[in-house]
């Protein structure tokens, strides 16, 4: 994120000051890049505050017939939204954790970076709930997450576990959404199975909250999902 010069509308920059700036990796979005000849300023393929699309079927479904064109360069690689960087002050700060660690991007400026959270909403993807389904996201750690899947049984909800493991119990009104054994696993799979959780009628999904400084980006998309904000790291 820098600072916008005048000549950026502020359509673009949500009425800020600054405007964030990225490039694309996928060939897809840097063919159409070239055929355009310039820049490209589009909102993300997802409505306010839903879960976000990973494939073009999920746009699909978000958009239905008020898309009339949907580019498809398959599935996505990384799952979750990228690191938004700060440096249009004198210390650089992570504005919304991605697969871009902190670390990763302190040791490309050589400067340290502030991690903790800026004042106001200055970056999309920073609202207390964010990236929701439809059903209510409780976030646990492994150690307690039985105990919470229990609670929901027993309270009469259909329940889906997104865990790393399978459920302790077998139970008709339990779904398990296997999260993967990885934390990128478990990153380019999070918003398909939020979604997953939905169709299949989800009431409440129990997601396994995964530690260490390399699953921050999960968490924080966890807890957006529930509602519940980030927690910084550091």
């Amino acid at each position: 994120m820098l600072p916008a010069r005048p000549d950026v509308p502020r359509v673009v920059t949500g009425g800020l000051d600054t405007v964030a700036l990225r490039m694309p990796a996928h060939p897809l979005a840097l063919a159409l890049l070239r055929r355009l000849g310039r820049g490209l300023a589009a909102p993300s393929a997802n409505r306010h505050l839903h879960v976000s699309p990973t494939t073009a079927a999920h746009v699909r479904a978000e958009f239905g017939d008020a898309l009339p064109l949907v580019l498809d360069g398959g599935p996505c690689a990384v799952g979750i939204e990228s690191t938004i960087v700060d440096v249009s002050t004198d210390t650089p700060r992570i504005l919304r954790p991605g697969r871009i660690s902190a670390a990763e991007i302190a040791d490309c400026l050589q400067r340290d970076v502030d991690l903790r959270p800026a004042a106001g909403t200055r970056s999309p993807g920073l609202m207390k709930r964010h990236y929701s389904p439809r059903a209510q996201v409780l976030c646990a750690p492994a150690a307690t997450l039985q105990a919470q899947v229990e609670a929901c049984l027993a309270h009469g909800l259909r329940t889906a576990l997104l865990s790393s493991l399978p459920p302790a119990i077998a139970h008709p009104a339990l779904i398990w959404l296997d999260a993967g054994d990885t934390v990128d696993t478990r990153m380019q799979r999070l918003y398909a199975l939020l979604r997953e959780a939905d169709a299949r009628g989800a009431e409440v999904i129990v997601a396994e909250l995964p530690p260490g400084d390399a699953a921050e980006a999960l968490r924080d998309r966890l807890l957006r999902a529930a509602g519940q904000g980030s927690v910084p790291t550091h």
